[in-house]
């Protein structure tokens, strides 16, 4: 009975951690900086300023790719979650200022200083390969 009972809960967790592609794991570093690098679906949690800060997806890729002619520089939209003093909040930043690089929410200030890779004629690259480099302050 009790070899059974070991064997069916063993079974039901290797299922539950198998069954966990690495696609739906979240990555969570940890930041003391000003500056953050986030990849798509990874976490921080900045300690400095008390806060996670997760890039929840690419909504928009129009950048002129290198290599490319194009009549306008284009514009990337990165939409972010965000936990801080217990509040969940979303937003959006854009790498063309015209549309908002920047929001502040409580004290502190985040700010889109890039979304790479950039994209290119002559390279293609995975979508979780993308990255913000954000910069926070207090305003």
């Amino acid at each position: 009975m009790k070899s059974t009972l070991l064997s069916t809960l063993t079974f039901f967790f290797c299922l539950l951690f198998c069954s966990c592609s690495l696609e739906n794991r979240v990555n969570v570093m940890i930041s003391s900086n000003d500056t953050m690098f986030i990849y798509v679906n990874q976490k921080v949690l900045n300690d400095k300023y008390k806060f996670v800060l997760q890039l929840d997806s690419i909504t928009e890729e129009s950048r002129c790719p290198l290599g490319g002619e194009c009549i306008w520089a284009g514009n990337a939209r990165a939409k972010f979650n965000l936990t801080e003093a217990g509040n969940n909040h979303q937003f959006t930043l854009n790498t063309n200022t015209a549309f908002g690089s920047d929001t502040i929410i409580g004290e502190i200030r985040y700010k889109l200083i890039n979304l790479l890779p950039y994209p290119s004629v002559n390279n293609t690259f995975q979508y979780n390969s993308y990255y913000a480099v954000i910069a926070v302050s207090k305003k």
